[in-house]
């Protein structure tokens, strides 16, 4: 079975607007993405990865621009693609970046007449066109044959009609919260359902605490995560906070605010807790379509110590799992 799902083949000058952009959204719906920028270390021979990225791909993306068609090693890159054709199973998946059909007839009429992913549709429409394809069980790539912790969460994420089941994923899979939240793998995590609390401490503990061992010190350092269901919107149309996140900031507020009166029921819940542990409130999804929501980073930066982030902050934590697990 191949490593990646896919390759990523671009020239430089369409990194930043096209190649990034598209790995960004491919990998949070879980596709294994070979992008130089991602793969490529510090004194690695750049043709021997570039064709180990070739070979171990199931797919190659091919962004077809001006820039492209003037570029050697993108040429190379698709001739090597073209090669793995030869077996008659469709290797290339071509994406039109500001070209006409007309132009590339004149480089190349077989791609020319290939149905394509066009940007001019947006980038969210190329992923969306591009994972349909690569996920199709009958592609046979390794996350539709074999799907990976972050193609099953999405998966999860996209058809669960309750929270508790986002809830099991999550309990059942540690390390994506380890890995999101930047913590070892001796880092504790104690779910609410699980301790003995105060009635008071009840109502307003967040969905599960992490706890991070500082070896130095022998110490942990705590942080709390509050789960809401994934098609909650964080804000309105209008940039208002929804009654679900509202309620959600003053739990957080009023666990705070146990913590600091009851030290002792803290302490004994949670050794060496801290008055500035950091809380983060996990609701909805990203919109691939749109630039980052102006409203939602203005929210985060007037909270102390509470910050929102979507799902995604975790399907990327799980995607970069499977990429180590597939190296």
């Amino acid at each position: 079975m191949k490593r990646w799902d896919a390759f990523i083949s671009h020239a430089s000058e369409d990194k930043e607007t096209v190649a990034l952009p598209l790995a960004a959204a491919l990998k949070r719906a879980g596709v294994l993405v070979w992008l130089d920028q991602f793969e490529l270390r510090v004194g690695d021979s750049l043709r021997e990865k570039i064709d180990e990225g070739l070979a171990e791909s199931r797919f190659g993306i091919v962004i077809l621009s001006s820039s492209f068609l003037a570029k050697g090693w993108p040429k190379r890159e698709l001739n090597g693609l073209l090669a793995l054709e030869e077996s008659g199973r469709k290797v290339i998946l071509p994406v039109w970046h500001e070209i006409t059909k007309a132009t590339l007839a004149e480089y190349s009429p077989i791609l020319a007449d290939r149905i394509a992913a066009e940007t001019s549709r947006g980038i969210h429409s190329v992923a969306c066109e591009l994972i349909a394809a690569i996920l199709d069980p009958g592609n046979l790539s390794p996350s539709a044959v074999s799907p990976g912790l972050a193609v099953r969460f999405t998966q999860l994420l996209d058809t669960a009609g309750e929270l508790s089941e986002v809830r099991a994923f999550l309990e059942f899979h540690p390390e994506i919260l380890r890995g999101a939240v930047g913590a070892g793998l001796d880092a504790l995590i104690v779910w609410k359902s699980g301790l003995p609390l105060p009635a008071k401490a009840a109502r307003v503990m967040p969905d599960l605490a992490i706890g991070e061992l500082w070896r130095t010190t022998g110490r942990r350092s705590w942080e709390f995560l509050i789960f809401r269901a994934p098609g909650v919107r964080p804000l309105n149309e209008n940039g208002e906070v929804s009654s679900s996140i509202a309620a959600a900031i003053q739990s957080t507020a009023n666990w705070r605010e146990w913590v600091r009166t009851d030290r002792r029921a803290a302490a004994g819940c949670f050794s060496d807790i801290a008055l500035d542990f950091p809380c983060t409130i996990v609701v909805g999804r990203r919109n691939m379509n749109q630039d980052p929501d102006k409203h939602l980073a203005e929210l985060n930066d007037s909270l102390v110590g509470t910050r929102i982030r979507t799902y995604d902050w975790l399907i990327e934590a799980a995607a970069q799992m499977d990429d180590r697990r597939a190296r």
